[in-house]
């Protein structure tokens, strides 16, 4: 049902489009193909970087309106620019069919949200749901799911229990084991939405949640305390809605998360190509510095936990790590000489920009790190694991402001410019990230 229901959604937007380009071109009498499948791709091109596609269930029919009259705005103006070079065009019959196509759009948007909203509401359209928190908690957020109005729209298959509470008695929600359950059971019952009910402040919960969540994509919710509302981090969609905290989220808009992966595409061919004659020259000097290999392959996490493989020009001796894993520090010995020159300018990173071009990376975003150092660090910080629902970076604020970490507590204490980053996510900022990068390259600060 739900893909059906997806797959109506988009091709309904996508007819309008076509539709509405269709009826432009014969009105002016200059319909062609190749008019109509530039003109066609413009507008669906501007619908996908909006994300009309995205998570349809629980889009706001106000932020749906508010996105499709920028899509419009956008796409007409295009279209009368395209049009008015090849021919002339009457402003007037022009604004009239424009008006038609933003009227027609907001009668489909706002008429099929709806009509998905009362899907929800009838129980039609379900989402699967667990609840985690202790016998009376759990049963306390279901209670409170029931008051919303769309209600119907969960499908709650049970609850887990947090500190070994492994009490059945919690009506007619099944206990269906502990936090070490939980992934087995986001596979096996193929669950879309978390909801955790524990004590305030109990963050170490959340934490195990997340961690355990992290390589699937789940919705997680939690009841705030008071410093959760006092920092603004409780969203409400419903006036009579619970109020929760949304876990796990990319604050970035879709259009800018498309915009950022576009830039990385670009700007790492752009980089491979342009920079080549420096990197051969770089290899060229690694080669003779120390025997070995010239491009460095190490294992490193990357979105949702997931493993591969990171270049960079080698800058150590081959045996560096024959006594295990070990950070690098101020007067490494395991460094080349070349390495160091290498390190300062920060000029063995330019392999990445394959692992960016790949997809592994962006150009910025939380460093990744090595599987042996993250077990490490979320014994110490949990909430490491937020790091992990986006891509990880080149760069990053946590390098910028803290710089290359020697020590597991430095890793730590990093970790609070690259949670910071998260909380505001945006082009603008990336940009700067990148313009302070080239400067501290441009500097020679590195290590």
């Amino acid at each position: 049902m739900k893909q059906l229901i997806k797959l109506i959604w988009v091709a309904g937007n996508l007819f309008i489009d076509v539709s509405w380009v269709w009826l432009l071109l014969n009105r002016i009498d200059l319909f062609t193909w190749k008019h109509f499948t530039i003109l066609s791709l413009w507008h669906v091109i501007l619908h996908f970087v909006s994300g009309v596609h995205y998570e349809i269930f629980r889009k706001s029919r106000f932020k749906e309106v508010g996105y499709w009259f920028v899509v419009w705005l956008i796409g007409v103006v295009g279209s009368y620019v395209f049009l008015r070079y090849h021919q002339w065009l009457d402003p007037f019959m022009f604004i009239e069919l424009a008006f038609l196509y933003l009227i027609v759009g907001l009668v489909w948007k706002i008429g099929f949200l709806t009509l998905i909203r009362q899907l929800e509401k009838r129980g039609i359209v379900r989402h699967t749901t667990l609840l985690v928190g202790n016998g009376g908690s759990a049963r306390s957020m279901l209670n409170a799911l029931k008051n919303w109005g769309l209600w119907k729209s969960y499908k709650p298959i049970g609850w887990i229990s947090v500190n070994g509470d492994v009490r059945k008695d919690n009506g007619d929600l099944p206990w269906l084991g502990t936090l070490n359950d939980l992934p087995k059971l986001i596979q096996k019952h193929h669950v879309e939405e978390i909801y955790i009910s524990t004590e305030p402040n109990d963050y170490r919960t959340v934490s195990r949640v997340i961690q355990a969540a992290a390589p699937y994509k789940v919705i997680i919710r939690a009841r705030p305390d008071e410093f959760d509302i006092l920092k603004g981090a409780v969203r409400v969609f419903h006036p009579f809605q619970e109020p929760l905290i949304f876990l796990f989220p990319i604050q970035m808009p879709y259009w800018q998360q498309v915009i950022k992966r576009l830039i990385d595409i670009i700007a790492s061919m752009v980089g491979l190509i342009a920079l080549s004659p420096l990197m051969a020259f770089i290899a060229f000097m690694v080669k003779l510095s120390s025997p070995g290999p010239v491009i460095y392959k190490q294992v490193r996490l990357g979105k949702f936990g997931k493993p591969f493989n990171l270049y960079k020009f080698r800058s150590m001796y081959v045996d560096a790590e024959k006594d295990g894993p070990q950070l690098a520090k101020e007067e490494d010995p395991r460094i080349t000489p070349w390495g160091k020159v290498m390190r300062k300018w920060r000029i063995d990173e330019l392999p990445q920009l394959w692992n960016v071009l790949k997809g592994d990376m962006s150009l910025v975003g939380p460093r990744p790190e090595r599987p042996y150092f993250v077990e490490k660090i979320l014994k110490k910080a949990p909430h490491y694991i937020l790091l992990f629902s986006v891509k990880p970076g080149i760069t990053s604020m946590g390098v910028l402001r803290f710089g290359y970490a020697s020590t597991l507590e430095e890793l730590v204490k990093r970790l609070r410019y690259d949670l910071i980053y998260l909380e505001n996510m945006s082009l603008w900022l990336d940009l700067k990230l990148l313009l302070y990068t080239l400067y501290v390259v441009f500097k020679g600060k590195g290590k």
